[in-house]
């Protein structure tokens, strides 16, 4: 295949994955590496400085993804991911892929951690080039913080189930390794603080959805973290669903209002409306079964590769059969909520 020709969309779909997974396990081995350092301003300035400059001697001392058995994530991990066999072409390209997103994913990810803790007290800049006023692309300097309170509540946000990639799912899926991940929590609990779900950072893949308290850790460590023991004391807790599922019941309630719109037209009689009525209050299967429309597949033409689009993730993502569930339960309840409300709009 030559340089310029088209790539099937199997062999694209596996190098984006194989780009996505890269850049994942990059972010989390810069924080295993370099972490929240209370080493002041200037170890930071250093590290952006010498990123900056591709200064060996700052840059070497830090280690990137590199799919070898050190880091418990090799191209056999890589092609079992991509469901790729050993042997297949597409696994050498899948890996180039991987590389070169951990690669580019690392430093900027440690550009990132720099300036998250240079700019809350640099607000006016310190003539150095790591000040707030860009970081590096032309947009002003993001807020780093991660405030896990609601804004409507005031209560402290915690996740109502564990998010598909969580560190404490077996079999980690976010491939830190047992050493790591014991690291993490034993920092977490020596400071008697808690772990932000990755997947809600303000600079992580939901930078929107706002942060909130992981849910492994809390079910895990609930009565020995300092934080969550006065957090539960004082009933300040409020669960929301992790951002991917939010978002997968989001895309079904509003598929399902929509599908209850047209189980009905404007010559429908009142008599149907009563009967749906009636079989929605008992429960009859032979109303119920006839008028409930498919939530995905087929007939309903959308498919589970429509909502992996939807969503932002890969056809292949081991979140996706979560979402699906959230999408068809959510699209159900709406359905029968919208499907309810106009009956009795229509029978008075």
């Amino acid at each position: 295949m030559s340089a310029s020709s088209p790539q099937p969309p199997a062999l694209q779909a596996s190098l984006r994955r194989a780009g996505h997974l890269g850049r994942r396990h990059a972010r989390a081995a810069v924080y295993w590496q370099i972490g929240e350092r209370s080493t002041g301003r200037e170890f930071y300035r250093d590290l952006l400085r010498g990123i900056a400059s591709a200064d060996p001697a700052v840059m070497g001392l830090y280690e990137v993804p590199d799919l070898t058995g050190r880091w418990e994530y090799d191209r056999a991990s890589l092609a079992a991911d991509l469901q790729l066999a050993a042997g297949d072409p597409a696994l050498a390209q899948a890996a180039a892929a991987y590389l070169a997103a951990a690669r580019e994913e690392f430093w900027l990810e440690a550009a990132r951690l720099a300036r998250r803790h240079l700019t809350p007290s640099t607000e006016d800049g310190d003539g150095d080039g790591t000040g707030p006023e860009s970081p590096g692309d032309g947009e002003p300097a993001p807020d780093w913080r991660q405030d896990i309170s609601d804004p409507g509540s005031g209560l402290s946000r915690l996740l109502s189930e564990r998010c598909p990639t969580c560190i404490l799912r077996p079999g980690d899926p976010m491939h830190l390794g047992p050493e790591r991940t014991a690291a993490f929590i034993r920092h977490a609990l020596d400071a008697g603080s808690y772990v932000v779900c990755h997947e809600t950072l303000t600079y992580g893949d939901f930078p929107s959805y706002g942060p909130a308290i992981c849910r492994g850790f809390f079910d895990a460590y609930r009565g020995r973290s300092r934080d969550l023991l006065i957090l539960q004391a004082g009933r300040r807790l409020t669960e929301v669903p992790p951002p991917l599922v939010a978002r997968a019941e989001e895309l079904g309630r509003n598929a399902g209002t929509t599908a209850a719109t047209w189980a009905f037209d404007g010559s429908t009689p009142e008599e149907a409306y009563q009967r749906v009525l009636r079989g929605i209050e008992e429960g009859d299967p032979a109303v119920l079964d006839a008028l409930e429309p498919p939530a995905i597949g087929p007939e309903a033409s959308y498919g589970q590769d429509d909502l992996a689009r939807d969503l932002g993730i890969d056809p292949t993502d081991r979140a996706l059969p979560r979402a699906v569930s959230a999408y068809t339960g959510a699209f159900t309840s709406a359905f029968w909520q919208e499907t309810e409300r106009t009956a009795r709009d229509h029978t008075g």
